[in-house]
């Protein structure tokens, strides 16, 4: 059991929070709709694993090689507007 983990996790896989501004204020702006965002993948993650392996990605042969692709964290942000 020296090299037994356990592989339960809970990652936050997809958030994204946004606003639209009201519509006497995006009026001004001569638009019927103004919208900020921000959304985010892969942002957290809480397990007892080892750095070296991903939870999602255990195979036994690749992530312990360090072959294995890590699972990237991405941040998005934007606008969106409808004339």
């Amino acid at each position: 059991t020296k090299y037994l983990q356990n592989a339960a996790y809970l990652r936050l896989k997809n958030v994204t929070f946004g606003y639209t501004l009201p519509s006497r204020i995006s009026q001004q702006f001569k638009v019927s709709n103004l919208r900020f965002f921000v959304s985010g993948e892969n942002l957290w993650t809480l397990t007892k694993l080892a750095k070296m392996f991903d939870p999602e990605g255990i195979d036994g042969i690749n992530t312990a090689s360090g072959l294995g692709y890590p699972i990237m964290k991405t941040v998005s942000a934007g606008v969106s507007v409808t004339l």
